[in-house]
């Protein structure tokens, strides 16, 4: 059977993992193991085992970071712990489609120049909010873009919040790159993969999540939005 691996990082939002790991509980996927890894970032929290082994159907271990280590840090932890050929990364305020697992699966293993491939992203109330994303390499701007074209897929430069990597790829590069900005470091995996491998990024129309945020109030913009 094939073996997934997902990382989900937190940090005293017990109340959203949960939600994030019944979403996983849900989904669709009889012909696949699945390990959870989640790395706690809460220092002053250390969170047990035993009590999500019982909200959760899958093999689920648990790393609690001894000191604060943020985002990217605590993702290149999960991820050197990761034993599947594919890790799928998750912020831990993400609700899963039930078949967004299966579908990204499907996608990234048929076709070839794909590395790494996400679902398009919806708010808390069901609002489309970002289908692909494009960096100024000047700038350094990363825009976010609402696509409402019947298009199967759309290549990106980056994807954030929930998203599968092949996972040979992403050791070959030594991992997230720990010396940038977390919200450069979903790009600069994806320009990396292309310059070594001619290798994409991808996101997917039908794979959805759901991030627990109102996209009318966030305080970080991911950019830009156009409807197209």
């Amino acid at each position: 059977m094939n073996l997934i691996s997902l990382v989900i990082v937190t940090s005293g939002r017990i109340d959203y993992l949960k939600s994030c790991l019944n979403s996983i509980n849900l989904q669709n996927l009889k012909n696949f193991n699945i390990e959870i890894i989640v790395v706690n970032d809460d220092v002053n929290n250390k969170l047990q085992v035993k009590y999500f082994n019982k909200i959760t159907k899958y093999d689920l271990k648990i790393f609690n970071n001894e000191e604060k280590k943020f985002m990217i840090k605590s993702r290149n932890i999960g991820a050197k712990f990761s034993k599947g050929k594919y890790i799928l990364f998750i912020d831990d305020d993400n609700i899963l489609d039930k078949d967004m697992i299966l579908n990204l699966y499907n996608f990234i293993e048929k076709k070839d120049d794909c590395a790494i491939i996400g679902p398009m992203m919806y708010d808390k109330n069901d609002i489309l909010y970002l289908t692909y994303q494009k960096i100024n390499l000047y700038t350094s701007k990363t825009r976010g873009f609402i696509n409402h074209n019947k298009n199967k897929y759309f290549r990106t430069d980056g994807i954030p919040n929930c998203f599968m990597v092949e996972c040979s790829y992403l050791k070959s590069i030594n991992y997230f790159n720990e010396e940038l900005r977390q919200t450069f470091t979903e790009p600069d995996i994806t320009f990396a993969f292309r310059n070594k491998y001619n290798k994409e990024s991808y996101m997917i129309s039908n794979a959805k999540v759901n991030h627990i945020v109102d996209i009318k109030n966030l305080s970080r913009k991911i950019g830009t939005n156009y409807n197209i």
